[in-house]
């Protein structure tokens, strides 16, 4: 009894070996793309007979079969007696996905299909080896009818005026072809360029690349048109519009400078710093202006910038002038920026801020000091792209500056203030009175931010007033972002490709492309960035036909800015129309790295002979602890009982 107690004290465990003896199943995976109802063999009720006989026949053979079908996804089941054949696409990747999530529990599968790849990840040796045994059926003849199409197009949705631009075409044919294309760039009826590709079809593609060089201003319509060939099935997809926005390249700035001051020198070497800025520069003197006046009033402006001006000695000029310059700006959509020096006449001065509504008010405290300063919130929400650079301002102290006026900043955007006993006066401000522009600097002292250590003026001018002058501007028209799709139309069923470029650098943070239809969204895809080409893309599927609206967001703040918007048009046909043929190397790839059998529609027999009921013999080794099992302790107390009880009984106790 002792050596049975230490015994248990080693806590000993017995190996409790079992087996079981399972059938695997077999995984049937059944085509239900648009494109099986255009076979000529079978058509589309032979198809769905031959279906249910084949099962019916597995079924004799009482092989378990886990059955699914499959269009633009994997889905369970199959209904016999009336299955749509209506997806718009065929994802033979998300088959090979579902097989490979199974695989060690099945004993093989069977895809039934005409093999078309047009959704999703293409079939590679990558995601076929290591599988099961897959077998399978292919659906319809092997030839394919003649198309020459443009497959994609990619060129960039916005350049500046003088710059290049390349377009990148992609032709792609189907059939039986052996014939040189002709592919075209057109723009306003005339031949840009001409470039002859040989395509082979059964799918073969080539790319063919342009140079365009836009010298016009505005929005630039192209036209891409490959030749037509012989016996072609469809020639409306044979061209493709496209257009690039065309930027401009200089803006002309006027400064006019009512008396000198230290002012004038740092906005002078702020435009300066820009090389599309070209800057005429009118300076008062009591005999006459440097420049002649005559000149700004001949010359269309971008913008004009009012610098320590008007002053007392010629404010009565300027007052007659007030109604023939409301008159020019309003005409030729020109900016104001207003940048008091300690000479202005305030009075005068008024009666130019009127112009963006913008008037002086009576400060609540007393002025006339110099005083502390900051940026505000409304920054991040009028320059979202830029707040990340506005942070680097934070490691400075901003030196205080002057202030004697208080404007009434209703309507007005205020992007600092200074902060002066718990008031807040605005010190920047801006407005957009359409078509108008206008910045208003409240203090004489700009010079001083600039006059502090050159790093932190540097940093000042890059991410305070550059952003500020480009907004006045207008530099690429008003907009931070262009984005285009790479094709005009689309068919159900393919994926639409937009594509985006950044002006001056700005960058879309968590990116995302939502998409409408009907003013119902339907869809949400991630923004990419390729560093190589400074491009952005984003990727969906065209669902369904009609018109698709999408818009671009970018985060900002934690808050979604709306940075683009477009629209697509998607024809009623379907991509998976444009190949309407079995497409047998693909779907052999499958077979041959799996040890499978390739049968035609009308050998889908012989796939039935090759499937048998196939087992499984799992052996389990189940460790038992004695000291934690209560029927073994149970047994092993009784055993010491009695051993116990004979002992005493014969005396030996």
């Amino acid at each position: 009894m002792f050596s049975l107690l230490i015994f248990l004290l080693y806590n000993p465990k017995i190996n409790v070996k079992s087996n079981e003896v399972k059938q695997l199943k077999w995984n049937i995976y059944i085509d239900k793309s648009l494109s099986m109802n255009y076979h000529q063999q079978p058509s589309p009720t032979s198809y769905r007979l031959g279906i249910n006989t084949f099962l019916q026949k597995l079924k004799k053979k009482e092989i378990d079969i886990n059955l699914f079908s499959f269009g633009n996804q994997v889905e369970s089941g199959w209904n016999y007696l009336n299955q749509e054949l209506k997806d718009g696409s065929t994802n033979l990747g998300e088959v090979l996905t579902h097989i490979r999530s199974n695989d060690k529990n099945i004993a093989g599968s069977v895809i039934i299909s005409d093999g078309q790849e047009n959704f999703g990840k293409k079939t590679s040796q990558d995601n076929i080896l290591g599988l099961n045994t897959i077998h399978v059926i292919g659906v319809g003849a092997e030839e394919s009818l003649v198309d020459v199409t443009i497959h994609s197009l990619i060129a960039p949705p916005a350049v500046i005026k003088g710059e290049k631009a390349e377009v990148k075409v992609e032709i792609s044919a189907s059939g039986y072809l052996d014939e040189k294309i002709n592919v075209t760039l057109h723009s306003e009826d005339k031949i840009l360029g001409s470039k002859l590709v040989s395509l082979s079809g059964f799918g073969s593609k080539k790319e063919i690349r342009f140079l365009v060089h836009p010298l016009e201003m505005g929005e630039i319509n192209y036209l891409i048109q490959a030749s037509t060939v012989p016996e072609e099935i469809n020639i409306l997809n044979n061209k493709q519009s496209f257009s690039i926005q065309v930027l401009k390249d200089s803006y002309k700035i006027a400064m006019i400078t009512g008396a000198p001051n230290f002012n004038t020198r740092i906005i002078k070497n702020i435009i300066h710093s820009n090389k599309n800025f070209i800057l005429d520069h009118y300076v008062y003197t009591p005999e006459k202006y440097l420049k002649p006046i005559q000149e700004f009033w001949e010359t269309k402006y971008d913008l004009i910038i009012f610098d320590n001006h008007p002053v007392e000695q010629n404010k009565a000029e300027w007052e007659n002038y007030l109604r023939v310059f409301a008159k020019k700006i309003l005409s030729q959509k020109t900016s104001l920026a207003l940048v008091p020096g300690y000479d202005v006449e305030m009075e005068t001065f008024s009666l130019y801020m009127s112009l963006l509504d913008l008037k002086l008010k009576s400060p609540l405290i007393t002025l006339d000091n110099k005083y502390m300063w900051d940026m505000n919130t409304n920054w991040s929400s009028f320059f979202p792209f830029t707040n990340d650079n506005l942070r680097v301002l934070k490691n400075f102290n901003n030196p205080p500056l002057y202030i004697n006026m208080e404007i009434d900043s209703l309507g007005a955007d205020v992007l600092a203030n200074f902060y002066i006993s718990g008031v807040r006066i605005p010190l920047i401000l801006i407005k957009e009175k359409h078509p108008l522009r206008g910045f208003l600097f409240t203090s004489p002292d700009l010079n001083r931010i600039f006059f502090e250590s050159n790093d932190y003026s540097q940093k000042v001018k890059n991410n305070i007033f550059n952003p500020i002058f480009s907004w006045l501007m207008k530099t690429g028209s008003g907009n931070e972002f262009y984005f285009i799709t790479d094709k005009n139309t689309y068919q159900q069923g393919e994926q639409i490709k937009v594509i985006g470029k950044s002006i001056n650098n700005k960058k879309i943070i968590n990116g995302i492309i939502n998409i409408f239809s009907g003013g119902e969204k339907i869809n949400s895809k991630p923004i990419n960035f390729n560093s190589e080409t400074s491009l952005y893309t984003g990727k969906f599927w065209a669902s369904k036909s009609g018109n698709l609206d999408y818009e671009i967001l970018s985060m900002a703040e934690n808050k979604a800015i709306t940075i683009a918007n477009g629209s697509i048009k998607v024809q009623d046909s379907q991509i998976e129309l444009n190949n309407v043929f079995l497409n047998k190397y693909s779907l052999m790839s499958l077979t041959n790295n799996t040890s499978g059998t390739f049968a035609y529609w009308s050998e889908r027999n012989d796939i039935v002979e090759k499937i048998n009921l196939n087992f499984r013999n799992n052996i389990y080794n189940n460790l038992i602890s004695i000291n934690s099992n209560k029927l073994i302790l149970l047994l092993l107390f009784g055993l010491l009982t009695i051993d116990w009880f004979m002992r005493k009984k014969l005396g030996l106790l």
